[in-house]
């Protein structure tokens, strides 16, 4: 599947609504990569020592 730009045929077995919603019969596009892990937003708080 590389001429599409798929780099692993097990997600044509996944189900994930993600990859076949871009799959259109009749239709050849390009593949845009996912995750399947969602980047998460992280804050990091920092607690110091006030000197006085």
């Amino acid at each position: 599947m590389l001429p599409f730009g798929i780099p692993d045929t097990r997600l044509f077995w996944s189900l994930d609504q993600r990859f076949l919603e871009q799959l259109k019969e009749g239709e050849i596009s390009g593949f845009v990569l996912f995750s399947k892990f969602p980047l998460l937003q992280r804050r990091c708080l920092l607690a110091t020592k006030l000197e006085q």
